[in-house]
Formats: C-alpha cells, structure tokens, sequence
C-alpha cells in the first residue's frame, strides 16, 4: 500500500454561476496520506509536492517559463520565486 497518493485531473462544477471568478472546468490536485494526523500535516505534503514541481519546471524549463511571464503573465516569475523562500504553512 501507497503512505501518500496524489491525483491531478479535470474537475467539473455542475451549478449555475453568474461569476467570471469561477470556472465550470478546472484542474485540481487532491493528496491522500495514511495515518496523518493533522491537517497540517497533509498541508506540508501539499507544499513540498508544489515547491518541487515548481522548483524542477523553473529549472528545467527556464526558457519555457520566461517566455510566459513575457508575454501571459508579466510579474509572475517573481511570485513563483518568492513563493518557494517562504513556507505556505505558519
């Protein structure tokens, strides 16, 4: 057996909504972990799955990634950056 499981796939909200905030379809991660024992604990698995990702695109993709921040999201190279110096869960 798996201590900790992790699935990435679509999701689908099947309500009526007037806002442009929130999505019909959209991507989601979900983790399970065995015999945690707190919340924050799945939160600390959550984050090292995300710090490690991030971590492995910016360095393996750079070009990729600058490319983006170029011409989609101007600015957000450096919210990446500064969310791995800081830890998500206080």
């Amino acid at each position: 057996a798996f201590s900790a499981v992790y699935t990435f796939g679509p999701t689908f909200r099947a309500e009526n909504s007037q806002s442009r905030r929130h999505l019909a379809e959209f991507y989601m991660v979900e983790a399970e972990v065995a015999f945690t024992e707190s919340l924050e604990d799945l939160m600390k698995v959550i984050e090292g799955l995300f710090t490690s990702a991030t971590e492995h695109v910016l360095s393996h993709c750079a070009e990729d990634v600058d490319l983006f921040h170029k011409y989609v999201t101007p600015g957000h190279r450096e919210n990446l950056d500064h969310m791995l110096k800081r830890k998500f869960v206080v």
